[in-house]
């Protein structure tokens, strides 16, 4: 008699004589592992009195508010065990999973728009058609899928179908753009939508009421060579990342440099020549050599340099001389925010891409946008950077003084969310919150550096500010333990 468990890495070896089929999805070894890791009551297998593995289903749960849903990944039955009911048994596991540990409102599969077979079999399941995803399937030609799903107890009004879909026919409002991401896919980026900048748009005033302005401040140390090093003219940001508890310390105290370690910062790009950016003092680095170079443009002008002036001040609190946490650290821009400070969901999609192609690690990632609007491909993408590739990825929790479960990133699975403080420990006012929130850090009144000139300083408000410094202790924490 056949019985349901879930699998085991020790299962995964035993797997091939399951995935015999042409339309089967066949892995590698660590995209098991992932699910195992992180859905681990999503990886049942359907095993024989004598312990052979008759099938399997992978699956995982995913979304945000309405979109919240169970997705099945895989589902296949050895040839020899077909026509028994155990893709329904797998399927029922699953969708029960689903229903009774997360409460979602449906479940949804990609099948291949080419095998009616499974097309036919889903149906009877109870799954419809809800759009057809241009060239998911990669190939010679791309083949397309359809995305199926049916409906759980939770979506009462059954608004997870869509009456547009007759046939397997797409409305074209469904699917307006479409991306290519990792790993080898092509995923639908529904309405290309805008994302901004998570931090005020102008610098602010201190609460002395001075703007920041002037000379650049030097960068003073109290043992500049060997360790620990002691900054006499950090910022209270610094110098509250180096405390466990108020009072804030007169300094801040470091032992670590970020070097070796590779930060890519998806912004607006950096200003290299700033002094911000010098090798540490004492190191074996050229001297007047930028520490921040361009890694790519997503817009196709091969200019990765700032505009705007945010990606420059969250590349000085990653990473700068007298702003930084880590103060060595390899700083590579990323430029997939515009001039304005508004991008895309495509435009971030192809930053995260490049990143994942052709990061150096160790790595560590940091993206200070956000979006109110939800997006599959992109949170696929957040998740699979920091999960697949193994890229702890930073993320601004928002300023929307809401509950950052309902924007992106900050709602992505295996993101760090990173929410914002004022000096006094306070949850800044502008600050998202709630479970989607890893941890808060400074970011009311931040100081650090500006774009207009090689000793340009700014100050503002925002969790924008507060993911780098955040990403600036991973990037210390790795350069002590880069696996």
């Amino acid at each position: 008699m056949t019985s349901l468990r879930r699998f085991s890495a020790h299962d995964l070896f035993a797997f091939n004589s399951v995935n015999l089929d042409f339309f089967t999805e066949t892995y590698h070894l660590p995209f098991y592992m992932g699910y195992l890791a992180q859905w681990p009551e999503y990886c049942v297998c359907a095993t024989a009195p004598e312990g052979t593995i008759q099938g399997y289903i992978l699956g995982k749960v995913e979304g945000a508010a309405k979109k919240w849903h169970g997705h099945v990944t895989a589902v296949t039955v050895a040839p020899a065990y077909r026509r028994q009911g155990l893709a329904k048994k797998l399927m029922d596991e699953l969708e029960n999973t689903t229903e009774s540990m997360h409460n979602a409102y449906f479940v949804d599969l990609f099948v291949r728009a080419s095998n009616q077979a499974a097309i036919t079999m889903y149906e009877h399941f109870g799954y419809s058609v809800y759009r057809r995803v241009i060239g998911y399937y990669s190939g010679d030609p791309p083949e397309d899928a359809l995305d199926m799903r049916k409906a759980m107890k939770r979506d009462v009004d059954k608004e997870s179908g869509n009456q547009d879909v007759k046939q397997g026919e797409l409305s074209p409002t469904n699917i307006t753009f479409l991306k290519k991401t990792f790993p080898g896919k092509v995923v639908s980026v529904e309405g290309d939508g805008e994302m901004s900048l998570s931090t005020s748009s102008e610098p602010v005033l201190l609460s002395d009421g001075q703007t920041v302005a002037g000379p650049y401040p030097g960068l003073q140390l109290v043992s500049p060579i060997g360790t620990p090093w002691v900054q006499t003219t950090a910022d209270w940001a610094l110098r509250r990342v180096n405390a466990r508890h108020l009072p804030l310390p007169e300094s801040y105290t470091f032992d670590t440099l970020g070097t070796g370690v590779n930060a890519y910062l998806i912004d607006t790009g950096i200003r290299f020549s700033h002094d911000d950016f010098l090798p540490f003092p004492g190191t074996t680095a050229a001297a007047g050599v930028s520490r921040a170079a361009a890694a790519v443009s997503v817009f196709g002008d091969d200019d990765a340099s700032d505009c705007n002036g945010h990606g420059t001040q969250t590349a000085s609190l990653l990473g700068g001389l007298a702003f930084g946490v880590a103060k060595n650290v390899s700083l590579w821009a990323v430029r997939a925010v515009d001039c304005d400070g508004t991008t895309s969901f495509s435009s971030i999609l192809q930053g995260l891409e490049w990143v994942a192609e052709h990061h150096r690690k160790p790595a560590v990632v940091n993206l200070s946008v956000r979006s109110t609007t939800d997006n599959v491909a992109l949170s696929r993408a957040l998740s699979a950077l920091s999960r697949t590739h193994g890229i702890p990825t930073v993320v601004a929790a928002g300023n929307d003084a809401a509950d950052a479960c309902s924007s992106l990133p900050s709602n992505a699975s295996g993101v760090l969310a990173v929410g914002a403080t004022t000096p006094d420990d306070a949850r800044w006012e502008g600050s998202n919150w709630g479970p989607c929130v890893a941890l808060y850090a400074p970011g009311a009144n931040v100081v650090g550096a500006g774009s207009l000139s090689d000793t340009d300083v700014v100050v503002r408000n925002g969790t924008s500010l507060s993911a780098p410094l955040v990403a600036g202790v991973l990037a210390q924490l790795l350069e002590r333990q880069p696996a």
